[in-house]
């Protein structure tokens, strides 16, 4: 084989192409470069690597590069083969829908599980951190990434707050609740993700819609505090 085919740029169009770059930007057709897909990690190879193609003959093991990111391998039989097709962002945001992401742990002051009634209820969460998960998503590693943007506080007296302050322990009192009558209620926090997606070591881009995952709800009972006198 020529070595210089090897590494030609190589154009498409037609549906193959749509389903390739929807959502790429630019609207053209993109290029696609393929190289010797040297294992042992050097960047030329003394010969070419074969594998057996689809189709049953010899071809050669390439590695598919749009711009400078890799997006696949494939089996070369002659003539550039269609690149790796990129998963659509409806598709990435299913793939980032079915990851698991943590939900916000609640923090309750007072502790202990009681309150009073008309007292300022401290509510926080220590769920502040950037999450990350790297998948393969039809034959390409997508990279997706969740950062936390807003809370809703749900206080299970039919009341609820929602903004992207995480609270904070006592005495900051970032985020506090006052309940009106004595009983035992549920409170807890939902937190929303806003994510971005990256395929390979290419360019993020934005998640299309957000992840919210609900809370788990905790046990509080409000009471009421009784006057007594004291004396000296």
């Amino acid at each position: 084989m020529d070595i210089s085919r090897a590494t030609e740029v190589c154009t498409f169009s037609g549906h193959d192409a749509a389903n390739a770059v929807q959502d790429a930007g630019g609207g053209t057709r993109p290029n696609y470069t393929f190289t010797p897909n040297c294992h042992s990690g050097a960047k030329t190879c003394a010969e070419t690597p074969t594998c057996p193609a689809e189709d049953g003959t010899q071809g050669e093991d390439m590695i598919v590069y749009e711009g400078t990111t890799k997006v696949g391998e494939t089996c070369w039989t002659g003539k550039a083969p269609d690149p790796p097709q990129l998963p659509t962002p409806d598709q990435v945001m299913a793939a980032a829908r079915s990851l698991s992401w943590p939900a916000a742990t609640l923090i309750i002051q007072p502790p202990d599980g009681e309150t009073l009634v008309n007292f300022a209820t401290n509510f926080y969460t220590s769920t502040t951190a950037v999450q990350s998960h790297t998948v393969p998503l039809l034959s390409v590693e997508v990279t997706i990434e969740a950062t936390p943007a807003a809370y809703v506080w749900r206080f299970g007296d039919g009341t609820s707050h929602t903004g992207s302050d995480p609270g904070a322990a006592y005495p900051a009192l970032g985020v506090t609740h006052r309940y009106l009558r004595k009983g035992e209620v549920a409170p807890q926090v939902d937190i929303t993700y806003r994510g971005r997606y990256r395929f390979g070591t290419g360019a993020w881009r934005p998640l299309p819609d957000t992840l919210t995952i609900p809370g788990t709800p905790q046990r509080l009972r409000v009471l009421t505090a009784t006057p007594h006198l004291v004396g000296n």
